[in-house]
């Protein structure tokens, strides 16, 4: 009796807490108790089969500068981005102490990583000499990226990276055909303005970033797949990620694009009857949801020395740039420090610079890490550009190669976006950088029966009788 009276208990508990939190969560916000309820139901699957909170991290990372509260929590704002990676640790804390695996596993690019941060973290020490001025955020946020790309490859497996990605195709595809009907920004210059489009984030160009990190991935997987959504996917993903680009008006967007091109007419020559018709739809669509006058004007200063003195944003990443270089070559063995940047640049170009960063990560990093920090990133680049190759030269389906290639299209992309934008904290790219570390697990020596992926699996050859 008594023990019935206290499990009765309990469930009042249970009931009045959940009736508190609830409450709570209306008054604060209408969305907020749908969220709540949405975040219990997903946590719940998601401890009994992890992997689905990827999708689910992939979905809050794509709305994270869309914000959740207006207050900021210790300096720092609440987004959906940080809740789903919150959300799906726990869950997977949870998981781990009731199934008894293994927390985290190392990967090829740990010990780079971990020196990355320290690097920043001595680069740090260092500035703290000079001025009070730090980058604890930067390196807390790296450190936080470090974490959620040692869980994702823990809880990913070739076998259910197909699922995931075709998740994270169905997630991202609405957003980008909604992106055309809408512009969220308005981005005013000094002699002209117009609107760009960014999707679910306020700047265009890592709108392109998201973009051309994820689907040149996802072109090269479903240029292969055997599933009977792939054409449809594919089909929507080569139309939609030129009109993005082109409505995003990023010129940064528009050379990473123009780099990877190569690779994904090269991918997507196995789908010729479906690129014929996305190629009929792109031209269709081009003139009703691009100007074409804004666009050759906005490329056209590319070339035209003229048309840079027009553009402010031109001539403001020219002066941080500049500042970029002067810096390293002051500081040339620690750099200024991390989170330095902008004060020192104001300072030394006399307050000529009005940007946050030198827009190029090459530059950011040499400026506040110096040659340590050069040599430090120099090694993690090359350890992935050699894991994307190896993807490539060692995979053994035709489905795995065409994955492995679109995976190597996205780190050229990378490549080319780091030199308009700080890439070393930006979420996807280390989302990528899982799928490719999973994908090096599939073509690994030894898995050919064990991770094929679905519809790819060799033809077993049939045994002659009597051997």
């Amino acid at each position: 009796m008594i023990a019935t009276l206290w499990e009765d208990r309990r469930y009042v508990a249970v009931t009045v807490a959940g009736a508190v939190v609830t409450g709570a969560a209306i008054w604060v916000s209408p969305w907020l108790s749908v969220l709540l309820a949405l975040s219990v139901a997903i946590g719940t699957v998601g401890l009994l089969h992890p992997v689905v909170m990827v999708p689910v991290v992939f979905a809050g990372m794509l709305w994270s500068n869309a914000g959740l509260f207006d207050v900021p929590i210790v300096g720092v704002p609440i987004t959906l981005a940080k809740l789903s990676m919150v959300g799906a640790l726990f869950t997977w804390l949870v998981h781990v102490s009731l199934y008894r695996r293994a927390l985290f596993r190392w990967n090829e690019l740990t010990i780079p990583l971990l020196a990355a941060v320290g690097v920043m973290t001595v680069s740090l020490t260092w500035a703290l000499e000079i001025t009070r001025v730090h980058g604890v955020y930067e390196i807390v946020g790296l450190a936080t990226l470090i974490v959620m790309l040692h869980w994702q490859t823990t809880v990913l497996t070739p076998k259910s990276l197909p699922m995931v990605l075709r998740a994270c195709a169905l997630i991202l595809i609405p957003i980008m055909a909604w992106t055309l009907f809408t512009t969220p920004t308005m981005e005013s210059y000094r002699f002209y303005e117009f609107e760009r489009a960014a999707g679910v984030y306020d700047n265009a160009n890592y709108w392109c970033g998201i973009l051309l990190l994820v689907t040149p991935l996802l072109i090269g997987f479903f240029a292969r797949d055997e599933h009977w959504s792939a054409p449809w996917l594919l089909a929507a993903i080569a139309v939609l990620l030129p009109l993005n680009v082109f409505v995003s008006l990023s010129r940064s967007g528009f050379i990473a694009m123009i780099g990877v091109s190569p690779f994904l007419l090269y991918l997507l020559r196995n789908r010729k009857l479906w690129l014929v018709a996305g190629l009929a739809v792109f031209a269709f669509l081009f003139p009703y949801f691009v100007d074409i006058a804004t666009i050759a004007r906005r490329y056209q200063s590319l070339l035209d020395p003229t048309l840079i003195e027009i553009d402010g944003s031109l001539v403001d990443r020219a002066i941080a740039a500049r500042a970029a270089i002067e810096l390293f070559l002051d500081h040339p063995f620690l750099g200024v420090g991390v989170g330095m940047f902008r004060r020192a640049a104001t300072a030394a170009t006399s307050g000529a610079m009005v940007v946050k960063t030198p827009h190029n990560t090459y530059l950011w990093i040499a400026s506040e890490q110096g040659l340590l920090g050069l040599t430090v990133h120099a090694w993690l680049f090359y350890r992935i550009g050699r894991r994307a190759w190896r993807n490539v030269r060692m995979a053994h389906t035709p489905a795995w190669k065409s994955a492995a290639i679109g995976f190597l299209a996205s780190m050229v992309a990378a490549a080319i976006m780091a030199m308009t934008a700080g890439f070393m904290t930006f979420p996807f790219f280390y989302l990528l950088l899982g799928f490719g570390l999973v994908m090096g697990d599939a073509v690994a020596p030894g898995s050919q029966t064990e991770h094929p992926p679905p519809g790819s699996e060799p033809t077993p050859r049939a045994s002659r009788p009597g051997i």
